[in-house]
């Protein structure tokens, strides 16, 4: 019969060799993962980071992070940024109250329905007038309407074929 001690030492040069096997590739998965995941986000967040008492820098990564559209984060950005206002911090430097962009922010949706509404009844009014066509269809497509803001480009390429910037709004679509 086999001696239990003669398996041992091949079973722990296994599970060392396991462990190291396993411990290099998490080095190497953690090395690629820094070398693929540096993109602009990351390099704008890393300034909020090492100085998280700037409210201008909060602002403006909240403004990137808006434009590039994670509003989520931004909105969280903003709400450090309106903390810190409140409890006293500096604003030099800051371009604008972080509560009040906050608040354009949340209102954006509604005002660029608005300014939609507004554009298409000016069509249905003045029915010759083909910028009015152009920027209720810019509405449309920022609304996410893509339909709707063809047929407004159709209706205003109507009206002047010749004008092309119509034509370049109709072919983006």
């Amino acid at each position: 019969m086999a001696n239990p001690t003669e398996h041992s030492p091949q079973i722990t040069r296994v599970f060392s060799a396991l462990l190291w096997t396993a411990l290099i590739a998490l080095f190497c998965i953690n090395f690629l993962s820094i070398k693929i995941l540096q993109s602009k986000l990351s390099q704008l967040l890393l300034p909020s980071l090492t100085n998280p008492f700037s409210i201008a820098q909060h602002v403006a990564t909240a403004k990137t992070l808006w434009d590039a559209g994670y509003q989520k984060t931004a909105t969280r950005e903003l709400v450090i940024a309106a903390d810190s206002v409140e409890s006293g911090g500096s604003v030099l430097g800051a371009t604008s109250n972080p509560t009040t962009l906050l608040t354009q922010w949340e209102l954006a949706p509604t005002q660029l329905k608005k300014a939609y509404e507004y554009w298409k009844s000016e069509t249905v009014q003045t029915p010759d007038y083909r910028d009015g066509f152009l920027i209720a269809g810019a509405y449309a497509v920022q609304l996410g309407n893509v339909n709707e803001a063809k047929k407004m480009f159709e209706k205003a390429y109507a009206i002047d074929p010749n004008y092309k910037p119509t034509e370049e709004m109709l072919l983006s679509l």
